[in-house]
């Protein structure tokens, strides 16, 4: 009988034991655990800052790049604006020899602008995989900006560059010495500028500049709009 009742008690000290270090096993690996998940938080914390920090800088990179764009588009639109005004004067002075200067207005017509694209930020930007981070919305208002509406200005420019030279063509060969006076070069030049082909193509020309026009400014409205959501970022 005695024998039965230590066999009891030691079974009952062996399960104690084996519940403290149970016990301390789980102990140990919720600590393991918990110690995991705070380290994997600080990782993402990590990583989330230096991720908007880059964040921030690719978006003042690509609001230098869109301010150069307005900057460019405010000097062009002034320029073809000149041009645009050009075309009532000439077409008036065909009734008129002494309306206006001829010679400069028609020098005036073969000035075109040479569309750079201004993407070195967002083709960087692309290729580093950096885009999708801003959210569906302003992604899409840069890849709009840089794809399409590049796209429709380069269109709208080389279509002014050609008119602008086919104007120019005409004026090295059909129309009088530049070193005529002003008023004899005047006199000239009108009979020539009553020619079907040649109002045609300054016509056109004209038409393809005040293309080229409207399509600048809504750009550099675009332009003005998403530099506005970037700023946002970097404040």
């Amino acid at each position: 009988m005695i024998k039965f009742f230590r066999k009891i008690r030691q079974n009952l000290l062996s399960e104690n034991k084996f519940s403290k270090y149970l016990i301390y096993a789980i102990g140990e690996i919720i600590l393991v655990v918990v110690g995991i998940l705070i380290a994997l938080s600080i990782n993402n914390w990590n990583e989330s800052k230096k991720l908007n920090k880059e964040i921030i800088s690719l978006s003042k990179s690509i609001i230098n790049e869109l301010e150069s764009d307005i900057k460019a588009f405010d000097k062009s639109i002034i320029i073809n604006d000149s041009v645009l005004n050009t075309s009532a004067v000439i077409f008036d002075s065909i009734s008129n020899t002494k309306s206006g200067n001829v010679k400069k207005l028609l020098g005036l017509n073969i000035r075109y602008w040479d569309f750079r694209p201004n993407n070195a930020v967002y083709k960087s930007s692309v290729s580093s995989g950096l885009l999708p981070n801003y959210g569906d919305s302003l992604e899409i208002k840069i890849i709009d900006y840089y794809e399409k509406r590049y796209t429709v200005l380069k269109i709208a420019a080389l279509e002014q560059t050609y008119y602008a030279k086919k104007v120019s063509n005409l004026l090295i060969n059909e129309f009088p010495n530049y070193t005529l006076s002003n008023e004899a070069y005047n006199i000239r030049a009108l009979e020539i500028i009553g020619k079907d082909h040649v109002i045609n193509t300054i016509y056109a020309s004209n038409y393809a500049t005040g293309t080229l026009q409207q399509v600048m400014k809504e750009t550099k409205e675009k332009a003005e709009q998403l530099i506005a959501s970037l700023e946002q970022l970097t404040e």
